[in-house]
């Protein structure tokens, strides 16, 4: 059925929303991050192209760094 839906779409991201396959392919996802999905899964998902993280993580940066451009916007716009 993932093989369906990859060849009609171009993809695997299927949306959580679109039934059974959606909620399978979500928790493939979710035993992949936690650690708990067996190689060979991964290495039969791997092998389609799965992907694995829908959203790209976003930069890391320090929290002193983001306060400062707080204090800055503030003392600029005073909200």
């Amino acid at each position: 059925e993932l093989l369906d839906y990859r060849s009609g779409h171009g993809d695997c991201n299927v949306p959580q929303s679109q039934g059974k396959l959606g909620t399978w392919v979500n928790h493939q996802r979710t035993a992949y991050m936690a650690g708990s999905l067996v190689q060979g899964r991964i290495d039969r998902l791997n092998s389609i192209d799965f992907n694995w993280a829908l959203r790209e993580a976003a930069p890391k940066v320090p929290w002193e760094t983001r306060f400062k451009e707080l204090v800055r916007y503030k003392a600029k716009h005073g909200d």
